[in-house]
């Protein structure tokens, strides 16, 4: 069992216009291993910025490489499981969820101001 935290404030002054922005992004990941054969992973995001976006690395199937931007206040989440199924085949499976608040500021009824998106990847792997 594996477990990382990250925390992560940048700041930003345009000296041309006298201003600045600044934006915090905190996660932490934990490894662990069910079997030698399965691999598991688990992030969970927060993440807070005005007009700066921050980028995280994300851990994803095997051949992808992912950067993820990260802009307003939100929540972002994923489950990776990667699960070697014999010699030379391999099964990896990615679910992950991102919530974050519209940028038309707050009102009564919450659930108008958040969007929510979900993605599910699969891939079967081959080695010849």
């Amino acid at each position: 069992m594996d477990l990382r935290l990250r925390a992560e404030y940048s700041f930003h002054k345009f000296t041309n216009a006298e201003k600045y922005d600044s934006g915090v992004l905190l996660f932490q990941e934990l490894r662990f291993l069910i079997s030698k054969n399965m691999k598991n992973y688990l992030r969970i995001c927060q993440y807070h910025t005005e007009d700066i976006a921050l980028y995280m690395y994300e851990n994803d199937l095997d051949g992808i490489m992912l950067n993820s931007l990260f802009k307003g206040d939100g929540i972002f989440y994923y489950f990776l499981m990667k699960y070697d199924l014999w010699q030379h085949y391999s099964l990896q499976f990615k679910f992950s969820q991102k919530l974050w608040k519209s940028e038309n500021g707050y009102s009564e009824e919450l659930k108008n101001n958040l969007n929510l998106t979900n993605k599910i990847k699969i891939q079967i792997e081959v080695d010849f």
